[in-house]
């Protein structure tokens, strides 16, 4: 994330009040204390902060809340020695590193009746160096959603400090820790994820992070507004506890799985052009990125409905749906520097894209936000009916070890193959001589099929 302008009214000073410890430097005098330039990044503080993320006291006093809180992520608190710029951690190791599971009780972030979660910073245990700015930052997934900048001093230097606006400090307590809080809700992972190549062109998007073991999987819902201005499910994504593996096999600790509905076509490589490329159009991506999925398990299941209204409005009628094809764009390769777009083994007709989506509120929103593993229990997959066979394409997606392309990308759809409206032309030639014949492919609206992958039977007669 970008740096953040100061912020001196929340200046943080920290006491090193555990007097036991050696000193290095003789005490000094208010003139000798100017305030450093400390920063603060969150959802109301600093340039594009999280704005699911926020500091608490003593940091912050904001207690007004628009979003849910989310008790349920896995934080991890760093703190570190500020570099010389002011833009990040010095080169080296972290003071202190605290995590929901690692390291003894009293060290780890714990959540509070608030569903907020807080850690103590015991300086007898991560003792600072007194006088140095600190960056206490916290990581989610990998990602930093926002950091508070400190200074550690001894207790009787803090009145030698004040803020540009309200002249007050927030020193730690007497027993030197610093009780460090801070409020995550519900949506912050979106907030950091999504918009993966940053054009902002999209207009949904859910994430969930998979975690193997847990016994459930990830499943990713998303909605978009249709061409009649109606809000539809857009696509549907699940994967199975421990799908996602190393090079060498074994399930990867924790993935975030992130998937959203773009606002444009995605090939860009001339195979196809706009007009031949069908909404919905869904974005897919893991992080870390080169994660493997066993071709002999269960893959990931995605789901791509499709625009009904634009589908119409392009001469694709409910009688043509069952002859679209999947594709999908890779990422930018060698040879390859818009992606390459390939064609996928999908089946027509998914309930899930028949599913009802409620009307905009502001609990159900949040849900659909989620990306959480219980959405898969409110969307659960029902058995197929005929009734249900929609606009709508099925998938599995693996991904070898030996296979270059990432296992995911940007999907869409187009018409296949059309038998009616496929020509051959057989040149004249002599008995028992070789006879090439020419097969003109197309799909239902006559346009040239530009994709293999089909089988072609012909009779020749005369």
């Amino acid at each position: 994330m970008k740096r953040s302008a100061a912020v001196a009214a929340t200046l943080a000073v920290l006491s090193a009040a555990c007097s036991d410890g050696p000193t290095t430097s003789e005490p000094r005098t208010d003139e000798m204390l100017p305030a450093p330039s400390l920063s603060i990044l969150d959802g109301r503080n600093g340039d594009d902060g999280n704005p699911r993320f926020y500091w608490l006291k003593p940091f912050t006093r904001e207690r007004d809340f628009e979003g849910v809180a989310d008790p349920d992520r896995s934080p991890v608190v760093e703190i570190c020695l500020r570099d010389s710029d002011g833009d990040g951690c010095e080169d080296g190791p972290l003071l202190a590193r605290f995590s929901r599971t690692e390291g003894r009780s009293r060290e780890r972030v714990k959540v509070d009746g608030h569903d907020e979660y807080f850690v103590h910073w015991r300086m007898k245990d991560y003792r600072p160096e007194r006088g140095a700015v600190y960056r206490i930052r916290v990581r989610l997934q990998g990602i930093e959603l926002g950091y508070v900048d400190v200074v550690t001093l001894r207790r009787r230097d803090i009145r030698a400090f004040r803020t540009d606006e309200d002249d007050e400090l927030f020193p730690v307590s007497d027993r030197g820790a610093l009780k460090i809080r801070f409020r995550i809700e519900e949506g912050a992972l979106e907030e950091a994820f999504c918009d993966f190549d940053g054009d902002e062109d999209w207009q949904d998007c859910d994430t969930g992070v998979e975690i193997p073991g847990d016994g459930e999987p990830t499943v990713l819902n998303l909605t978009a507004t249709n061409a009649s201005g109606q809000q539809v499910v857009a696509a549907m994504l699940t994967a199975p506890d421990g799908v996602f593996l190393d090079i060498n096999g074994d399930p990867v600790p924790s993935v975030v799985f992130s998937a959203e509905v773009e606002l444009g076509p995605p090939s860009e490589d001339l195979i196809l052009d706009d007009t031949r490329e069908f909404p919905f159009f869904i974005e897919v991506n893991t992080v870390p990125g080169n994660v493997f999925i066993d071709p002999q398990g269960p893959g990931v299941s995605v789901v791509v409905c499709q625009d009904d209204a634009e589908l119409s409005a392009r001469g694709v009628g409910p009688s043509l749906h069952p002859q679209l094809i999947l594709y999908k764009v890779t990422d930018p390769k060698p040879g390859f520097p818009d992606g390459e777009t390939k064609r996928l083994q999908a089946t027509p007709g998914a309930p899930e894209c028949s599913a009802p989506v409620p009307a905009p509120d502001r609990g159900i929103a949040g849900l659909l936000r989620r990306g959480a593993k219980e959405l898969g229990r409110l969307v659960a997959p029902r058995p197929v009916r005929a009734a249900w066979l929609h606009g709508g394409l099925n998938t599995v997606i693996t991904r070898d070890v030996s296979l270059d392309d990432e296992a995911f990308s940007t999907f869409g759809s187009t018409l296949g193959p059309n038998a009616g409206a496929t020509t051959a032309m057989v040149p004249d030639g002599v008995v028992g001589s070789p006879t090439g014949i020419v097969v003109r492919v197309r799909d239902a609206l006559a346009r040239d099929f530009l994709f293999g992958g089909d089988q072609v039977s012909a009779t020749v007669v005369g």
